[in-house]
């Protein structure tokens, strides 16, 4: 599934597969062995449909076999949240202990309660617990991401600087919010899998997964070099996704004579200006 629609099935297991092995790991102890098949998966098979990368290779720009190292930087950075620059899918062998040390920790006055055996719960004591753990917990895994990620950052630096430009201009941008919100077609806020895999590429200054070889004027294609290339339409596309966007923005508010841009003018069209995107709000 994650091979026809990535951006969904990356929503469904960041809420909610991987809250569900977080509350298993939360409630049985020394249980990360256990979650060691579903490690490999997401090494092989999830996060390569993520990037449109084949199937088991190893985690790298475009997929290509790396060594054990380099390809555990990569799998390694796929684990940070993705303020810090990484997917948030994080490896479930690695976490069962903080897990479980986080929940017995939030439930120790409610523990004590039990043993004694009264029926007797100081409620505020036991939220207080609950509420002190859990800050704990949280700050633990903040200061651990951080540190995570200045590792990481010192690691690719050494082969790969321009992932490095790529993931600093997406943290100190706060350019996440497409991997934090889940699709939502009303909202027209769907993904189609060449557009993930698009996203994903810029995010870690990677080349798209379907990109031909070479542009129609004869250099090798990347992406940068499709968006700024004048000719071909490109540019263009880009302009008018946006341009229709907010022109159905502006029917749903009620804006009336809301048009496109004409693609092809007439030479008498071509003698008058250009006409605003909607008469009536601004021109």
């Amino acid at each position: 599934y994650a091979r026809v629609d990535p951006q969904a099935a990356y929503a469904v297991f960041a809420k909610a597969t991987q809250q569900e092995c977080t509350y298993m790991q939360r409630v049985v102890p020394d249980c990360g062995a256990l979650f060691a098949p579903l490690e490999t998966a997401l090494r092989e098979q999830l996060i390569p449909a993520l990037f449109g990368w084949p199937e088991g290779r190893g985690h790298g720009p475009n997929g290509t076999p790396l060594t054990p190292q380099h390809s555990q930087l990569w799998r390694d950075l796929f684990a940070l949240p993705v303020r810090h620059g990484g997917l948030g899918i994080y490896d479930p062998t690695t976490t069962t202990e903080s897990s479980y040390e986080a929940s017995s920790a939030g439930v120790k006055v409610l523990v004590e309660a039990l043993k004694r055996g009264d029926g007797l719960l100081d409620q505020e004591a036991h939220r207080e617990c609950v509420t002190g753990a859990t800050h704990h917990a949280r700050t633990l895994r903040r200061e651990q991401a951080v540190r995570e990620h200045s590792r990481i950052r010192e690691e690719l630096l050494k082969s790969d600087e321009g992932a490095v430009r790529a993931i600093d201009r997406a943290v100190d941008n706060g350019l996440s919010k497409v991997l934090m919100t889940p699709p939502c077609a009303h909202k027209r806020f769907v993904l189609n899998a060449n557009e993930m895999h698009d996203h994903l590429a810029q995010r870690y200054n990677m080349e798209g997964a379907e990109l031909a070889a070479y542009c129609p004027c004869g250099k090798p294609i990347s992406i940068p070099h499709a968006q700024c290339w004048k000719r071909g339409g490109l540019v263009t596309l880009r302009h008018d996704i946006f341009q229709d966007e907010l022109g159905d923005m502006m029917v749903e508010t009620g804006t009336k004579q809301v048009h496109r841009h004409p693609l092809i003018r007439t030479p008498a069209e071509a003698q008058q200006p250009p006409p605003g995107l909607a008469r009536g709000g601004w021109e």
